[in-house]
């Protein structure tokens, strides 16, 4: 493949990507003016060793990083918003640098095997901070003070858990895959030295729960905690039950693109998918959050409670160091000596602080900037054009309503106090949409409002 050939697919993947994420609101005119170039370079042919299901194949092979872009993206636009299609598919992706079999991190030996359970572990070690940090009734959250909430905020914090991360976004999984490899190539194998792209629709992951012990991991929790998983449009495969031949079946319910690729890193990626960008392509800086007291999160890829991370990275030096040797009460008394300052958002200005501080009507509505923060999720996730319109998908919707039963209570509830709240923000075309009053059918009740009013903005320091 010529040099000129690839930056060409660069160029329709720039142009597209600039059009479609970074300008706001997109321009679609332009985005469908490189959309005919993305099609023109998508090239992912069928690979000569790779696997074949029903007289199909389903592993490709990209002649570089950027026609392997085109072709992903091409499909997901396709899929989205050109099928037409009566019932629409939602694709999910995983993006990874090096063509590894996909295995939860816990398995991967990052830790030593004493026969501890160091997930369980580090759940209950991060709890003890979590709720002394937080000092709020997560009244709609109702996962966050329980094993699998803690494993989530685990999970993003990089320790080793028994999740599986994928995305609904495909520009996600593209910048995962084109980040520095941390990792050695594989040695002996046919595919050393390339990326893979692995792709499925939901709807197969649904029904591999069905089949196995794996589970999805659907649970919200606040975004001021995990925003990163907001903005990456994430999910969870939960992996903590299943065998190792059950969770090689994740990769059997995908479609694999591998592309050649430079190591450690990939050369002339920054003008697309570093990392300032990749904020300017996920962090919508106008949404459901009050745009001057959330900006702290919404333009920060790792943003809210860095401390976490530390906690995690002071907890995994122990675990290695003293092997067999672990004691909790040891490792908090480590984690508390270090003294790891965990802050909410930084000091909002004085008007914003007053407002906060004195008006209960308000901190209802802070509640509801955490539940816009979820209904933009759910929308952006799960959009597909159907005969000239757009819809939400219902399997997806479904599946998060179900896994979220009072935050969507909630949704469904407040929504009905939009206009006392002041908060025009909420996109109405999803609160009011009949999908979802088609599921939830409860309101809270005049208890539980009572309960609203009094609770402060979700995160916020008052000290």
């Amino acid at each position: 493949m010529q040099d000129k050939e690839i930056n060409e697919a660069k160029m329709a993947v720039k142009g597209f990507v600039d059009a479609f994420f970074a300008e706001r609101p997109s321009n679609l005119e332009k985005a469908n003016y490189y959309m005919q170039h993305v099609h023109k370079h998508a090239i992912a042919d069928p690979l000569p060793t790779g696997r074949v299901i029903n007289n199909r194949h389903i592993d490709y092979i990209s002649p570089s990083f950027w026609h392997a872009c085109c072709a992903v993206i091409y499909r997901w636009v396709y899929t989205r918003m050109m099928s037409n299609s009566q019932d629409g598919g939602v694709l999910v992706y995983r993006g990874q640098a090096n063509p590894y079999p996909i295995l939860p991190s816990i398995r991967r030996g990052t830790l030593p095997d004493t026969g501890i359970d160091y997930t369980k572990e580090m759940t209950q070690v991060l709890k003890h901070f979590l709720l002394e940090a937080d000092g709020v009734t997560n009244l709609f959250f109702e996962t966050l003070d329980q094993r699998n909430g803690l494993k989530v905020m685990a999970q993003h914090h990089h320790f080793p858990t028994d999740f599986l991360d994928f995305t609904f976004n495909p520009l996600v999984a593209l910048y995962f895959a084109s980040k520095d490899s941390r990792k050695a190539q594989i040695v002996d194998n046919p595919l050393s030295g390339h990326g893979v792209i692995f792709e499925s629709a939901f709807e197969n992951f649904q029904f591999l729960t069905k089949k196995t012990s794996i589970k999805l991991d659907l649970s919200f929790l606040p975004p001021i905690h995990v925003p990163r998983i907001y903005q990456q449009q994430g999910f969870l495969l939960d992996c903590q039950a299943a065998t190792n031949e059950e969770i090689s079946e994740i990769e059997l319910a995908c479609e694999r693109v591998f592309f050649p690729r430079e190591y450690p890193g990939i050369q002339d990626i920054e003008d697309v998918f570093s990392e300032n960008l990749m904020v300017t392509y996920l962090c919508n800086n106008y949404n459901g959050w009050h745009s001057e007291a959330s900006i702290w999160s919404e333009r920060e890829w790792y943003a809210a409670h860095d401390g976490y991370k530390e906690i995690i990275s002071i907890y995994m030096d122990y675990i290695k160091n003293v092997g067999v040797g672990y004691q909790q009460k040891e490792a908090l008394t480590i984690i508390r000596d270090a003294e790891i300052e965990l802050k909410a958002p930084p000091k909002i200005n004085s008007g914003l602080e007053y407002h906060f501080n004195n008006n209960t009507v308000t901190r209802a509505w802070s509640l509801i900037q955490d539940l816009s923060r979820v209904i933009k999720f759910v929308k952006d996730i799960s959009f597909n054009r159907q005969q000239d319109r757009l819809v939400l998908n219902e399997l997806v919707l479904t599946s998060y309503a179900k896994a979220n039963p009072g935050i969507f209570k909630a949704i469904n509830e407040l929504a009905k106090k939009v206009s006392i709240l002041e908060f025009e923000s909420v996109p109405s075309e999803l609160l009011g949409n009949e999908k979802i009053e088609r599921f939830i059918k409860d309101s809270l009740s005049n208890e539980l409002m009572y309960e609203i009013e009094s609770v402060p903005p979700m995160g916020y320091d008052y000290q």
